[in-house]
């Protein structure tokens, strides 16, 4: 687990000496370098994925070319050395990219009503095969784990996508809707306490205050907050930070730190909710 310390008031309070002081501080500056590192090179696996898949444009082309880069990147991590990890991953992230994205582009293109079917079920298979994958690493005491944790969001993007499509193609509205954010936020929270990744348990609440259409949208040049039934969302909220502290303090603190950044996110959109019904009003139940 990280932590973040003040290392010259340990020194002054006893606790550790000067020599362990510079080991964690030394330790700490490589640890933030590598999380910069990642995150520069995830925006450049999504930008790289994207420009190819669009420039090449033809299903085929992008295929053989993600299972290349995918193979490459595989023996590239299987016997490259240390030194050669990062244009590893760099390489076996951009050909999953490819493979995944790729069949979504053709979907959309060629088989439009097809996609959402295919889609869907393909993204669960992919988050079931990389949270195999990740397990495996974990159980192992492996620590380097970026490459199905990745791989693991591109799969929980396209099943996410392909179900929303479903939605949309068949007008799906009510309950199916709402079922449908209800299980992405949950989904959501589920895969980040699986993987650790506190942004996913964050975003869950994203799809927790679409189930009564409380979001953002953009018109006259504007992005806007918007809350139908403020009311009802602000009990929602009230609801999700209640069970969220109740989790905090009854389990340990991986699971506690999810918790309380899923508390703060429902805080954030419950205030929001209070501000939208302060200016405009409610009627309770009105858009339901």
């Amino acid at each position: 687990m990280h932590a973040i310390a003040d290392t010259d008031k340990l020194v002054a309070d006893g606790v550790i000496t000067r020599d362990q002081a510079r080991i964690i501080e030394a330790r700490g500056r490589e640890t933030m370098v590598a999380m910069a590192v990642n995150f520069v090179l995830f925006l450049g696996i999504i930008a790289a994925t994207g420009g190819l898949i669009a420039w090449l444009a033809d299903a085929v082309a992008v295929a053989v070319l993600g299972l290349g880069m995918l193979g490459a990147g595989v023996w590239v991590l299987a016997r490259g050395g240390h030194l050669y990890r990062m244009f590893g991953h760099a390489a076996t992230l951009i050909g999953a990219g490819l493979l995944i994205g790729g069949l979504g582009w053709e979907m959309l293109d060629s088989y439009a009503p097809l996609a959402g079917w295919v889609l869907a079920p393909f993204g669960l298979a992919v988050i079931l095969g990389a949270a195999w994958l990740y397990g495996r690493a974990a159980r192992s005491g492996f620590p380097d784990r970026l490459l199905p944790a990745a791989i693991l969001v591109m799969g929980l993007a396209t099943h996410l996508f392909g179900l929303g499509l479903l939605l949309a193609q068949h007008e799906l509205h009510g309950w199916p809707r709402t079922v449908f954010f209800l299980y992405s936020g949950g989904l959501l929270i589920g895969l980040g306490w699986f993987t650790d990744l506190r942004v996913l348990t964050a975003l869950a609440v994203v799809p927790l205050a679409q189930m009564l259409e409380t979001g953002t949208s953009y018109f006259h040049a504007a992005y806007v907050f918007i809350s139908p039934e403020p009311t009802l969302t602000i009990l929602e909220m009230s609801v999700l930070i209640a069970a969220a502290m109740l989790v905090a303090r009854a389990r340990p603190e991986r699971t506690a730190r999810h918790a309380r950044i899923l508390a703060l996110m429902a805080y954030v959109v419950a205030n929001l909710s209070a501000l939208v019904g302060s200016l405009w009003g409610d009627v309770v139940g009105e858009t339901l």
